[in-house]
This record gives structure tokens, sequence and C-alpha cells, in this order.
């Protein structure tokens, strides 16, 4: 049995004996208020989070973008990469706070336990991490998207079709495991990075750790996109050569992660999920250099 297999078992191990660490709730999009212990962390992509009086967060606070307030208590950092942090009158944070690029309105009264640090020279793009703009807003970009993914996904098949290959049967057989190898990283991978952002030795891992998160999410993506459009050519019996095929399937995924993003609520969830699978089949392939098996119950006995 070759020991690589078990990988993707020892990493799911990991993480469920590091569940008090990484406990907590995700904030994809949309406007939310908790009134109600929250155990764990909490850590936001963007939208806006109220924490109400009566909220009291066990964890610390990530905030990647959007709006923070904090009414309640929070026992753990606030760490705010690039967005808002409003703290209103009697609310406490037992940590640190420590400000990115973001800005910080801190009301009379508001307490801190630990220290607070602003001007972290690192802030990300406005169109990832800022509200949701409209349709008209977002069209030009979603083209120039799009376009950059028909390229891509045009080299893919070219010159990578058998790792391609490899990514997209992992999701369509293994759909649940790489979903959720996907978003436990994800989720890991984010939490660390963002610790790693405020220490000013660590970011230059920190910038190569999210461009490789980066551009293992669009490899899954892509990959997805290339076989999707190739076998869509071959069952409509289309005389289109594989390239342009797969540059078109790869532009579509690419105008379906806009369009889910567009909607109310459980858009933003549904395209961090298929982020989250694409990711985790890249994983779990090595990046397509090999074939994904799992382990069978008699191997391990």
């Amino acid at each position: 049995m070759k020991p690589f297999r078990w990988a993707p078992l020892l990493l799911l191990l990991f993480l469920s004996a590091c569940q008090s660490v990484y406990q907590g709730v995700i904030i994809l999009d949309g406007e939310q208020r908790f009134d109600r212990p929250i155990e764990g962390d909490l850590l936001m992509l963007k939208g806006s989070v109220e924490l109400g009086p009566k909220a009291d967060l066990t964890g610390s606070a990530y905030v990647l973008g959007g709006s923070l307030r904090i009414a309640g208590r929070v026992e753990g950092d606030v760490l705010v990469f690039d967005g808002r942090l409003e703290m209103a009158a009697g609310s406490q944070v037992g940590g640190d706070v420590r400000m990115g690029s973001g800005a910080i309105e801190r009301a009379p009264g508001a307490q801190v336990g630990g220290s607070l640090t602003e001007g972290l020279p690192l802030p990300l793009p406005e169109s990832m991490l800022g509200g949701s703009p409209s349709l008209s807003e977002r069209f030009p970009s979603m083209i120039r998207q799009a376009i950059l993914f028909a390229v891509l996904g045009l080299i893919l098949e070219k010159f990578l079709p058998r790792p391609v290959e490899r990514i997209e049967r992992t999701v369509r057989q293994y759909p649940l495991m790489s979903g959720a190898v996907g978003v436990l990283t994800g989720i890991v991978s984010l939490v660390l990075l963002v610790q790693m952002a405020f220490t000013v030795v660590l970011l230059p891992v920190t910038m190569f750790g999210l461009l490789l998160l980066f551009c293992a999410g669009a490899y899954g993506l892509i990959a997805l996109g290339v076989r999707w459009g190739c076998e869509i050519g071959t069952r409509i019996e289309s005389r289109a050569p594989l390239p342009l095929l797969a540059a078109l399937g790869s532009a579509g995924v690419s105008l379906l992660l806009d369009l889910l993003n567009l909607l109310p609520y459980a858009g933003g969830a549904l395209s961090a999920l298929m982020l989250a699978t694409g990711f985790g089949a890249v994983l779990l392939t090595r990046f397509g250099w090999v074939s994904y098996q799992p382990v069978r119950d008699r191997q391990l006995l």
C-alpha cells in the first residue's frame, strides 16, 4: 500500500483533533447579527456582522474583509486584515486588537484586554473584499476573468490533459471527500495566514501562501471547466477542437462562479463550496500528478 494514500485520512484526523481550535462560524457575505454565545472562532470573508450585547465569542475574530461591530464580548483576539471594526460602548475584547489596512472606531468605554496595533500595509483588492457590486459594475471584471480562464483552460488541455482529467474524475467520484478536504484546509490556511500577516518577518510567507491558495483554487476550477467543456462537446457531437471546447468550458465555469456570487444569501456559500471542492481535488491528486485512490476497509486491517 502506498503511504501517500493515508494523507487525506491523516489530514482529517488532525483537523478533528484540533476541533476546539477551528470550531466557529464562517461568514461569506451578507448581513448577520448574533445575540447569543458563539463557540469557537469567527471568520469573515466579507459582509457585515454585528455581535450584540448578549453575544459572547469564546474564540477569536478574523476579518479578511467587510464590517464587524462588537457590542458584546470577544474572549480572544480580533484580527482585521482589511475591513472595518466598530467597538460599541461596553464592548470587551479579552486579547489583542490588530488592525491591518482597515479602519477602527472605538467608542468610550470599549475595553481591550491586550494591545491595540494598527497600520499593517497589506490591503487586499477592494473587488475581492469590499461590498457586493451590481451586475453592471462587475461585468467588465467578469469578462476579463472569463477570458483569462479560457486561455488557461486551453493551455491546460493542450499540455496537461492527464492531470486535469485526474482532478475532474476525483471531483466526480469523490465529491464529499474533495469538498471536506478543501473546506477544512482552506479554513485552517486562512486563519494561519491572517495570524502570520501581523508578523513583519512572516509577511513574505503570508503573500506566498495566499498566492498558492489562489493558484490551487483557480487550477481546480479551470480543470473542472476543461473537462466539462470537452464532455459537453462530445455529447453533442461537436466538431470543434478539444482546446476550444476546453476554453469555452473554463470561461463558463468562471461566469457561473461570478453569477453565483451575485445571488443573495446562498450564492456566496454555493460558489465557496464549488471552489473548495475543486481545491480539495487538487490536493487529493497532488495537483493532478497522481490518481486519488481511497483507502479501502480491507487495506486498513
